[in-house]
């Protein structure tokens, strides 16, 4: 089965990432002077709380290319195929970390690394649609050749309304999309404040 690996961004609840068993491949998320693992040693709330605390929003960095090539590789060994997403490549390096990391492997055949020229929910839709096409069976090019398709942000509405009806996902991907918009409208709110004072 085509292994289906994303970037941290892609914000899936670890519910979603083991129902569908997709690999996170973390960023680095910097609260000032100290660096965590997103999703491994820190939580969506601790960010968004350090962030109200502080009046900023933290700063990320994209994974390393020996996070990549260590992730990757017992894929690559098994021969599997891989498909990984990344954030939007203008807003990021991810996702030339893991085409580095695939040519470092020599592991272009094995490994296709999609700019998913989304984020977040944008992004996680897209994983969400791969994975289920893997468990179906189908191969890697299929995969990616939907992924390339419905990557435009204005077709993510479409993806999720297509989830909705075969597995209760989408439902679970609503409900973290609301609870993210609340996050991020609270540190909006914060940010005017720290302005106007």
């Amino acid at each position: 089965m085509v292994k289906i690996i994303s970037d941290s961004t892609c914000d899936l609840s670890e519910e979603l990432v083991k129902r569908y068993d997709i690999t996170i491949l973390p960023l680095h998320i910097l609260l000032g002077d100290e660096e965590y693992l997103d999703g491994v040693n820190i939580t969506p709330q601790e960010i968004f709380d350090w962030s109200d605390e502080h009046k900023t929003t933290p700063k990320t960095s994209a994974p390393s290319a020996e996070q990549a090539v260590e992730l990757l590789k017992p894929y690559v060994e098994n021969g599997q195929e891989v498909i990984c997403f990344a954030i939007a490549s203008g807003m990021s390096s991810s996702m030339n970390v893991m085409r580095l990391a695939a040519e470092e492997l020599n592991a272009e055949n094995l490994v296709t690394v999609i700019d998913s020229a989304n984020l977040s929910t944008g992004i996680g839709l897209l994983v969400i649609e791969a994975a289920e096409m893997a468990q179906q069976g189908k191969g890697a090019e299929a995969a990616t050749k939907a992924s390339s398709t419905n990557k435009n942000p204005m077709k993510a509405a479409k993806i999720a309304s297509a989830l909705a009806f075969t597995k209760d996902a989408y439902p679970v991907l609503l409900e973290e999309s609301k609870a993210k918009v609340a996050a991020i409208k609270q540190m909006i709110e914060t940010a005017k404040t720290a302005k106007n004072l």
